[in-house]
């Protein structure tokens, strides 16, 4: 409905590897769940653009609250206008 594509990727590699796919593939965001975020129920976003991360806290909740804040900060996703 809102437009949101999502994609998983395709092999094991190391991080660097998926980081450049996801550049080369103009992917504004990558979310990384490891077996830690796993156990955790938590998650990494980055953001490719400003180069910037967040860990979360509550995996599903920041993942929602990124995707609909359409253009909100990175930086203030706590806070989506």
């Amino acid at each position: 409905e809102r437009g949101i594509a999502a994609e998983l990727y395709h092999e094991q590699s190391k991080f660097d590897k998926q980081f450049k796919y996801a550049e080369k593939k103009q992917v504004p965001y990558v979310v990384i769940i490891g077996s830690t975020e796993l156990t955790e129920g938590t998650c990494i976003i980055k953001n490719i653009v400003k180069k910037a991360t967040i860990a979360t806290t509550t995996m599903f909740l920041k993942i929602i609250s990124l995707l609909l804040c359409n253009g909100c900060d990175f930086l203030n996703i706590n806070n989506p206008p």
